[in-house]
């Protein structure tokens, strides 16, 4: 970057001799580039030795240096500042901060103006607003509800510290500001940092709802509490918002109506251009957190199943439950499923994965008599239209979830599932562009693994390194829809049950790269299992730099928890019994006419190669399914090994249309960014 810089400063003595840009440099730039370039032609000045670089790979050369090293060069000449103030290079620098660009566009399009709040249709250079966005010192966030208290600085990705709250705000109605500052001091101390230092945004929990003038005046008394406390301990500026609006805001919106499940209670907050519509009505219900993980526990303890804390049967329900889509027809489904709480040991549940979630919206089979969330939602829904408080009544349809409760599965329809599969598909279009890679083509591996088995529908049974997913894939497009299994044994479990067993003989291993390779080598899964117990199963296998090792009954031994997990101490389902109710969900759905879609299973993954995987799978199912549904059914070992997903990317980077049938070009991705942020 220094040469790049010394060169830069060394053409303007010579720039006043050097040739112009070339107006067939441009004729293979972009859009915005061409538009650069007609500015750069009318302009007299010129760059000097860069004047022979056409402006697009030049562009890509800027790109290299570091904003501040950028923002000098525009002391160099005209030109130069004119390619420095360029919009779309700025652009690309804000694009390559943590916080994602859309969140960035829509923060300083929407919120910039403060209370009351404005939408700027001319935004101003970008340039401007890096450098501006780059001075912000940064703040400390403190949102402290009455469950759980997240704090962290702006700067990171996430919260830095998570703990029970110390004060619960929702239940105060005279604050007492000797309790608020021990709850920020305590904040403060976690995080190792002077009060005096930085500014804190703290979000206020949502209490006393009405819009009546003691409510008004509780609320108002808090808020100033807070800043009293706050302002007490020297911090230098505060921003108190509302948690619904906050939430609101994460969710890239202004207006819309918030569902906070919170602690101890729901609240349904409808919010417009950023100001909470008290008038409307903030509906609450009083179902939370708290209650869920209560009916849990009295669910276990019907199983006689004793719990000292809550703890374990909160890391139950936010691991194992979920709401059904129809929950009359979940009941009629195997559901089974097992998780390990540390220091607890592991658990089984079945019909009390969805039957917690269920009280959200059927309260009374909890003995609750409240209002369901959809009945308060549809309430409040009801009174935003008839207020009629604006000519747009689309901005009460915009339904925004928060708390940690309505992250369970089921309750949005994996709406924030999908937000995070798109991120990440940005994310990696992002790097690789960032790159100048010239193309992009970006599919998931049970996609690519079903390709190199040469189909384009089936189930692939991909045994990972932790845990086993059984993907559902119609026309090559999975079918979330129906349901994406998870069997928490994967190549990880069966090396360590190998490793427990060996040490049942005293045989004591440094490292698991001895146990894999026996595993790799020795291991199979037995058709039969009772059957393979009476047979002579010795056979021996030399390691390099161990030594030989002999095995027995731990050949097929290992293998056999993937369709019997009890074995190994697991509470979960066995292989077939996932791959079987993933084939009852495809033949329910109904989604295409021809059956036979989904008949064909196609394994993958390295502990898919054992020997006997795919031959046991094919007679398990027989037996646990209808033999309507059975008949045709086809287990397929990975076409290559463990390195199915790679061939299936061979195939696709192999065909005569690629790569204009598959992937997304640079220019195709910015443009698609430009849309979106327009």
């Amino acid at each position: 970057m220094t040469n790049l810089l010394r060169k830069v400063w060394g053409s303007v003595s010579t720039r006043a001799n050097s040739s112009k840009f070339s107006p067939n440099s441009f004729s293979t730039s972009s859009s915005h580039v061409s538009s650069l370039s007609d500015q750069i032609i009318m302009c007299s000045s010129s760059t000097g030795e860069f004047d022979r670089i056409p402006l697009d790979v030049f562009m890509q050369i800027v790109k290299l240096l570091q904003p501040n090293e950028v923002a000098r060069l525009a002391a160099v000449c005209k030109l130069w500042k004119l390619i420095v103030f360029d919009d779309k290079l700025w652009m690309y620098y804000l694009q390559n901060q943590l916080v994602p660009w859309e969140s960035i566009s829509f923060s300083e399009i929407n919120l910039r103006s403060g209370f009351p709040l404005q939408t700027y249709t001319q935004m101003e250079s970008f340039m401007n607003i890096y450098g501006l966005r780059a001075q912000v010192p940064g703040a400390i966030i403190i949102d402290g509800g009455s469950g759980y208290c997240k704090f962290g600085w702006s700067k990171f990705d996430s919260p830095s510290g998570r703990s029970a709250t110390f004060l619960e705000f929702g239940n105060i109605e005279s604050p007492m500001n000797s309790r608020l500052r021990h709850f920020f001091a305590t904040v403060y101390n976690r995080m190792q940092v002077k009060s005096s230092t930085q500014p804190v945004v703290v979000s206020i929990p949502l209490c006393q709802y009405d819009d009546t003038e003691d409510a008004k005046a509780a609320r108002r008394q808090l808020k100033e509490a807070i800043h009293s406390a706050l302002f007490g301990m020297n911090v230098p500026a505060v921003c108190a918002v509302s948690q619904a609006t906050l939430a609101l805001f994460a969710a890239r919106r202004t207006s819309g109506i918030v569902v906070n499940i919170g602690f101890q209670q729901t609240t349904i907050v409808p919010i417009l251009n950023g100001k909470i519509m008290r008038k409307v009505r903030v509906e609450a219900v009083g179902v939370g957190a708290l209650k869920l993980t209560e009916y849990l526990r009295e669910q276990m303890q019907q199983k006689n199943l004793q719990f000292d804390s809550l703890y374990t049967v909160r890391s139950l329900k936010e691991n194992l439950c979920y709401v059904a889509l129809d929950y009359e027809a979940e009941l009629c489904k195997d559901t089974e499923a097992s998780y390990e709480v540390a220091a607890a040991g592991w658990f089984t549940l079945a019909r009390e994965r969805f039957q917690t979630g269920e009280i959200l919206f059927q309260p009374r089979i909890a003995g609750m008599r409240a209002m369901g969330l959809h009945q308060a939602v549809g309430l409040c829904i009801d009174h935003c239209h008839a207020a009629e408080l604006t000519a747009d009544e689309t901005w009460f349809k915009t339904i925004v979830l928060a708390g940690g409760t309505a992250c369970l599965p089921g309750v949005a329809d994996t709406e924030d599932a999908k937000a995070a599969r798109r991120q990440l598909k940005e994310a990696i279009h992002s790097a690789l562009f960032g790159m100048n890679v010239p193309a992009v083509c970006a599919v998931s591996q049970a996609t690519l693994a079903l390709f190199a088995a040469r189909r384009t529908s089936g189930i692939v049974v991909n045994i990972g390194f932790q845990q086993t997913t059984i993907v559902p894939i119609l026309n090559g497009k999975i079918m979330r829809k129906v349901r994406v299994e998870a069997v928490g044994v994967g190549a990880l479990k069966l090396t360590e049950y190998l490793r427990e067993q060996m040490q049942q003989k005293n045989l004591q291993f440094d490292s698991l790269y001895t146990v894999r390779s026996l595993k790799e080598n020795l291991c199979y899964v037995a058709l039969d299992y009772e059957a393979e117990l009476c047979k002579d199963t010795e056979a021996s296998y030399e390691v390099a730099a161990a030594g030989s090792f002999t095995l027995a009954r731990e050949r097929f031994q290992t293998g056999e928890i993937l369709f019997q997990p009890r074995i190994a101490g697991m509470r979960a389902m066995g292989l077939h019994q996932a791959v079987g109710l993933c084939i009852d969900h495809c033949h329910a759905a109904e989604l295409t006419a021809d059956e036979t879609w989904f008949k064909t299973i196609v394994l993958a993954g390295g502990t898919a190669c054992l020997p006997g995987v795919a031959e046991r799978l094919e007679k398990e199912l027989h037996g646990v399914l209808p033999p309507s549904v059975a008949d045709g059914i086809k287990v397929i070992p990975p076409p290559y090994g463990s390195d199915s997903a790679w061939y299936g990317a061979k195939l696709i980077s192999n065909l005569s249309t690629f790569p204009n049938s598959w992937c997304i070009t640079k220019k195709e991705f910015r443009s698609k960014a430009r849309r979106n942020l327009v």
